[in-house]
C-alpha cells in the first residue's frame, strides 16, 4: 500500500492499494485500505472484494466461523436491494453507532463527490449505487467493532467487504479539523467537538431505534432494537407513537409497552400495525413518553433522554 497525508482527519496517514487476483471462481480484485495516527496505529483497516463469490449459504457460515473465533454474537442487519436483485448482510462485533445520512448527503454521494464525513459503511459497498437506489449509507460517529458486509444476486456474485475501525478515535480527529476550519484558530484543541459530544451522549439513557419493516399478512410488522444505559432495569416505558402516511398525513396512533427495559442491555421488541402496508408508510413520530418509571431519577423528563435512530428508509423521529 502506499500512503500519504489523509485530506479528512487529522495528523493521520491514509494507505491504500489494489491488487488483481483469480480463482476457479472468476477474476477479483483486492482494494486495501488504513488510516494510521501518528503513533502508527492503525485506527481503520480495510479489506474489499469486487466482485465476490457466494455459495448458497455462504454468508451466513462465513458470519457464523468469525462468530466462533470472536466468543460473541454479532448484530445482523440482512436486507434485499430495492429491485429485489441483491440479498445484503451488515454484521457488526462489538460496539458501533450508526448513523444515516441524510437527503443533502445522499444528493452528493449520488454524483459523485465527498462529503468529508470519514468513514462510512452502505449495505452492498458501493455508495453512490446506495444512494441512487435509496439503500441506507451510515456514518460511524462512535465505537470499536469488526464489521462485515457482503451481498449477491441470485447467482451468488457480488461483493464483500470487512474491516476493523476504532470510530471513537476517529471522530476526535475529524472533530478536532472541523473546529479549526469553523473558528480559524489553529490552537483548538482537536476533540473540543468530541468532548460536547460525550457530555451530550452521557444524558441519553434510553435508545429506541426502527430496525426493520416487514409486511405481515395484512399488517406492517415493525422490529425496534432499544437498550437502557441506566444501571437499573425500568420496569414501566410506554411510548405514544404516531405513524405518518407518505404524503405526511396522519395514519394511525399507537401506544407501544416497551417494558421491562433491562438494566445495561440490548432487546428487541416487535409490533403489528394492524391494516398498514409498510411502503405506505412515510415516517414515525415518538410524541411522547405517556410512563417511564425511571422519571423520578431522571429529573421527570424521560423523552429528553431518549435517542432515536432508523436503519430503514422510514424515519424515526422524537
Amino acid at each position: 500500500m502506499r500512503c500519504s497525508p489523509s485530506s479528512t482527519y487529522e495528523a493521520m496517514r491514509w494507505c491504500s492499494g489494489n491488487k488483481r487476483e483469480r480463482t476457479k471462481r472468476g477474476s477479483f480484485t483486492i482494494q486495501s485500505s488504513a488510516l494510521i495516527d501518528e503513533k502508527d496505529v492503525v485506527r481503520y483497516l480495510n479489506k474489499q472484494y469486487t466482485p465476490a463469490f457466494f455459495s448458497r449459504g455462504e454468508m451466513k457460515h462465513d458470519i457464523g466461523v468469525i462468530s466462533l473465533l470472536k466468543s460473541n454474537e454479532p448484530v445482523v442487519f440482512s436486507t434485499r436491494t430495492p429491485d429485489g436483485k441483491h440479498l445484503a448482510k451488515l454484521a457488526v462485533w462489538g460496539r458501533l453507532e450508526l448513523v444515516k445520512l441524510d437527503e443533502p448527503d445522499y444528493e452528493k454521494l449520488r454524483k459523485g463527490r465527498s462529503l468529508k464525513k470519514g468513514v462510512l459503511v452502505d449495505h452492498i459497498n458501493n455508495f453512490t449505487r446506495a444512494a441512487s437506489q435509496g439503500v441506507p449509507v451510515y456514518s460511524m460517529p462512535a465505537g470499536k467493532a469488526y464489521v462485515w458486509i457482503g451481498r449477491h444476486n441470485r447467482r451468488g456474485k457480488g461483493s464483500l467487504r470487512f474491516f476493523l475501525i476504532d470510530a471513537d478515535y476517529l471522530a476526535g480527529q475529524l472533530a478536532g479539523r472541523s473546529t479549526r476550519v469553523a473558528t480559524g484558530e489553529r490552537s483548538a484543541k482537536p476533540h473540543t467537538k468530541l468532548k460536547a459530544e460525550e457530555e451530550k451522549q452521557s444524558q441519553i439513557s434510553f435508545f429506541v431505534e426502527l430496525n426493520k419493516l416487514e409486511t405481515s399478512n395484512e399488517d406492517c410488522r415493525a422490529y425496534f432494537v432499544i437498550s437502557n444505559t441506566l444501571d437499573s432495569a425500568c420496569d414501566a416505558f410506554k411510548l405514544d407513537v404516531v405513524v405518518f402516511n407518505t404524503d405526511g398525513t396522519i395514519e394511525n396512533r399507537f401506544a407501544f409497552d416497551l417494558s421491562p427495559m433491562s438494566p445495561s442491555k440490548r432487546s428487541v421488541k416487535v409490533f403489528d400495525l394492524p391494516n398498514m402496508r409498510c411502503e405506505g408508510i412515510g415516517s414515525i413520530l415518538i410524541n411522547d413518553v405517556i410512563e417511564c418509571s425511571a422519571q423520578d431519577r431522571l429529573g421527570g423528563d424521560c423523552l429528553a433522554r431518549l435517542k432515536v435512530n432508523s436503519l430503514c428508509k422510514v424515519e424515526l423521529r422524537k
